[in-house]
């Protein structure tokens, strides 16, 4: 008697066979490796150069909020993207003083959907100060900061999220026009698919469903 296969094996192989929504190879270029014990975002982040690669593992003496205002300090007013799994209430008001102060010349924001439920205030913190139309939620693990304005097109890679963690974390800075682009049409095409309001779904099946078809 033949056995039958195992569905929930099935299903992760069709999971895995999925072709990959968004892929893109990137050319070597020179990279820069550093390890920082007690040195500041600034000088972990260094002077920016056009088509500069650097890798910094800390021990948690900088956030990723210290690092926007580091590389905003050379770019000079630049457009955002900011993609975290959670955010604190402090570095939330401070993106938003950013955006005041005309550092940021616009924000948009991805989250997981379970912010909501883990940090309600601090999510209701965020649509408040930003506005529905800047945020949109999904299942994303993914934690990354682009800018860019007619001059620079830098990409932060980073294990930390929008808040202050005593722990190892490592940063990529990129700067790559290619890089950026990728992102911004990504987060344009998820924008178009998903409604401000969806946001505000409390309920995990929804977005899960919604996820496939993103």
């Amino acid at each position: 008697m033949q056995k039958k296969p195992n569905p929930l094996l099935l299903k992760r192989m069709a999971a895995a066979d999925r072709a990959l929504a968004y892929t893109l190879t990137l050319s070597p270029k020179a990279q820069e490796t550093k390890r920082y014990r007690r040195e500041s975002a600034a000088e972990a982040c260094g002077i920016l150069s056009h088509g500069l690669e650097r890798y910094i593992f800390s021990k948690g003496q900088f956030s990723v909020i210290e690092f926007l205002y580091a590389l905003t300090e050379q770019t000079g007013p630049v457009h955002s993207i900011i993609s975290t799994w959670t955010a604190h209430g402090g570095d939330i008001a401070e993106a938003h003083a950013f955006l005041e102060s005309g550092r940021l010349l616009s924000s948009k924001w991805l989250v997981d959907f379970t912010f909501q439920r883990r940090k309600p205030q601090f999510c209701g913190q965020l649509r408040t100060l930003f506005g529905l139309e800047a945020i949109r939620v999904t299942r994303t693990h993914a934690k990354f900061v682009c800018l860019w304005n007619d001059e620079w097109n830098v990409c932060l890679f980073t294990s930390a999220n929008l808040n202050t963690n005593p722990r190892n974390e490592n940063f990529l800075i990129r700067e790559s026009p290619e890089l950026v682009q990728f992102h911004r049409d990504f987060i344009a095409e998820l924008w178009a698919k998903k409604a401000p309001e969806e946001s505000l779904e409390p309920k995990a099946k929804v977005h899960i469903a919604r996820f496939e078809d993103e």
